[in-house]
């Protein structure tokens, strides 16, 4: 149980991560804009999901 929750939350952090390695370089430059909104959302949209599955204990 504890491998999964480690794995689990290690998951999140490399993804967070990489998500804002993208997200520099896209907010930085004012063509892609629309890009840089549309993951915002995505990340948004997924925090909500991860919230509501977890019955909001996180």
């Amino acid at each position: 149980m504890i491998y999964v929750l480690l794995f689990g939350v290690g998951s999140i952090a490399g993804m967070a991560m990489i998500s804002m390695v993208i997200a520099v370089p896209l907010r930085a430059s004012s063509k892609l804009t629309w890009l840089h909104n549309g993951l915002q959302i995505s990340i948004g949209l997924g925090t909500s999901i991860i919230y509501h599955l977890s019955g909001g204990i996180i």
